[in-house]
């Protein structure tokens, strides 16, 4: 009986000794409103430029550019890039997540 009381005990005891709480940024300094910029700039720039195409795709397409660009920046770098290695990095992200899109089949492009 003893030896039961013992291992209550340290259960009890080794249970509620807490715990360091390590704090990570899954966003990656990323704020909603710049991500939500970025995603409509993307929305309205293919839109702009490629009026046929559907806005589901378009959608899609802007979804993984936005992912690509959170992975690869962190939220206050993006700004501290020139013009130029952003409009290179940009349509790179464009090829890269064009090339790995497929239309559900029944995806109308309009």
């Amino acid at each position: 009986m003893r030896f039961y009381i013992i291992i209550f005990v340290a259960i009890g005891i080794l249970g509620c000794t807490p715990k360091p709480v390590v704090e990570t940024d899954p966003m990656r300094g990323w704020d909603m409103l710049k991500m939500r910029a970025l995603w409509n700039l993307c929305f309205h720039a293919h839109r702009q430029n490629f009026a046929h195409v559907h806005p589901e795709y378009v959608g899609r397409q802007c979804d993984c550019v936005v992912d690509v660009t959170t992975s690869k920046y962190i939220g206050t770098e993006l700004d501290k890039q020139p013009q130029n290695s952003l409009k290179d990095f940009f349509t790179k992200a464009n090829a890269e997540c064009f090339k790995g899109f497929q239309p559900k089949p029944n995806m109308k492009l309009m």
